[in-house]
């Protein structure tokens, strides 16, 4: 009886420190996160507890987790669109990296549906929980775009996207960039050098003075003391280029730049759960979600 409770004690504390040791495993490798806002959607929604691997180096279309120096946000959930050292360009709302046009089957927008005051059908309603009057907002892909002819009213007057100016970066004013017309743009990478000029300072002063290390004065003319103007500089970090699946709805490299690799805190494997922020209530459909 004695061997017998010493062998279940023995037995337990392994399961313990078996237990503890693949515990500090996967907080090693793995971290969770809350999915913060729709700038992912329909990949991901508000309410998704996600699981990342951190310390991985993202490929192409990842979808990742990244922090910003100096913002009030404490992560970004993005995808990955361009590599370090490649060219980015948008046209007409069309993604072309190194003047390829690529995989867009994750993108969805949202587009305006100005009407005559028409009602929508029923159908058109249930299908995408549009709002507005004479003007309706909907958040469709590209796709679903094509056919949406047959659910509009016959009297409808225009399709439509808003493109964004505001806080764009490189700013507006300078570079003629919107949400939907960007660059093109090159995404700076590790030994990439390029002069610094009065052309050229707009497009890069955000990586030189959060990324590369460098301060106000070497950068800003406008700045006292700016006596030791940079003109030439040669990056030390390789950047990778992040946008929303939800593009209208997404607060990204448009706005920010490029995010350098540091900053990058891994890369999203799946859904762990996902609980609706509105009813409170667990949505079983997309527990143990692959992340592609």
């Amino acid at each position: 009886m004695k061997n017998r409770i010493i062998n279940l004690f023995f037995g337990f504390i392994l399961a313990i420190l078996l237990l503890l040791t693949i515990t500090v495993t996967l907080l090693r490798y793995y971290q969770i996160f809350k999915v913060p806002s729709s700038s992912m959607v329909p990949t991901l929604y508000p309410g998704d507890y996600i699981v990342i691997r951190k310390h991985q180096i993202p490929k192409r279309f990842d979808v990742a987790v990244f922090s910003q120096p100096h913002d009030t946000i404490d992560f970004f959930v993005k995808r990955v669109v361009a590599l370090p050292g490649e060219m980015v360009e948008i046209t007409n709302d069309t993604l072309r990296i190194n003047s390829s046009i690529v995989n867009q089957n994750f993108n969805h927008n949202v587009y305006c549906v100005v009407t005559d005051s028409s009602k929508l059908s029923q159908f058109a309603v249930d299908q995408f929980n549009p709002y507005g009057t004479d003007r309706f907002i909907l958040n469709l892909s590209t796709q679903t775009l094509q056919h949406i002819a047959g659910y509009m009213p016959e009297k409808q007057m225009a399709v439509y996207r808003d493109h964004r100016t505001a806080n764009i970066y490189p700013p507006h004013k300078v570079s003629g960039f919107s949400t939907g017309s960007y660059g093109p743009i090159k995404v700076p990478s590790a030994g990439f050098a390029d002069s610094i000029t009065n052309k050229t300072r707009p497009f890069y002063r955000k990586y030189l003075l959060l990324h590369e290390g460098l301060a106000n004065n070497r950068i800003d003319k406008n700045v006292a003391h700016s006596d030791s103007l940079i003109t030439y500089h040669c990056f030390k970090n390789n950047y990778y280029f992040m946008m929303g699946d939800n593009r209208s709805e997404s607060f990204d490299s448009r706005f920010f730049g490029a995010i350098p690799e540091k900053r990058i805190l891994g890369v999203v494997k799946m859904v762990l759960w996902s609980v609706n922020p509105e009813s409170g209530k667990l949505n079983f459909k997309r527990i143990f979600k692959k992340i592609e």
